[in-house]
């Protein structure tokens, strides 16, 4: 179990998978991506990309954004996303998709304020997803990309169609903001 760091729902424990099936982003992380966006999170439209236990979707709704949607593929992971959002009276708030990631995003059609991408950190998701990006506009204008990766790795110049803001680093964890800015 992990708690939620902030918002109406600060310190609800929220449940997690047990194993390695996933990696829960960790509190510090969170608090520092909440404290870096604070401003721009209330009435805001979320896609949660390789959702885990939810809590970034959860975090953003109990900091009063208006919808979050929720992708993962894995059964396991999906019950407790919907377990999680049931236990926190959220999933009115939500849509969840249980389904590959780059086949919800080739079908989606709508936008969003914030996309919080979090693959496997050995995976070439990021490449691929930069390659979706350029095909699909899913953010609007002004709307911010965050993508956790190993702090290793230096995403600057991969998504080439989104202005690349500032990495943060927290020890393995590393933090890159790209804004959607529309000339």
């Amino acid at each position: 179990m992990i708690k939620v760091t902030g918002g109406t729902l600060k310190g609800y424990k929220i449940n997690t998978l047990k194993g390695f099936e996933t990696r829960p982003t960790s509190s510090k992380v969170r608090e520092a991506i909440f404290n870096i966006i604070q401003a721009n999170v209330v009435n805001s439209n979320w896609l949660d990309c390789f959702s885990g236990s939810g809590i970034i979707g959860i975090e953003a709704l109990s900091r009063g954004a208006l919808k979050v949607t929720f992708v993962e593929k894995t059964y396991n992971s999906y019950t407790t996303i919907i377990n999680n959002l049931k236990k926190t009276n959220l999933i009115k708030k939500s849509d969840i998709y249980k389904m590959d990631f780059f086949k919800f995003i080739n079908k989606c059609n709508e936008k969003y304020d914030f996309i919080y991408f979090d693959p496997p950190y050995q995976s070439n998701y990021y490449q691929e997803f930069s390659n979706f990006l350029t095909k699909k506009n899913l953010l609007n204008e002004n709307g911010i990309l965050i993508v956790e990766h190993e702090s290793n790795s230096d995403l600057s110049n991969t998504f080439i169609n989104l202005h690349f803001t500032k990495t943060y680093n927290y020890g393995r964890t590393s933090l890159s903001f790209f804004k959607n800015i529309i000339e």
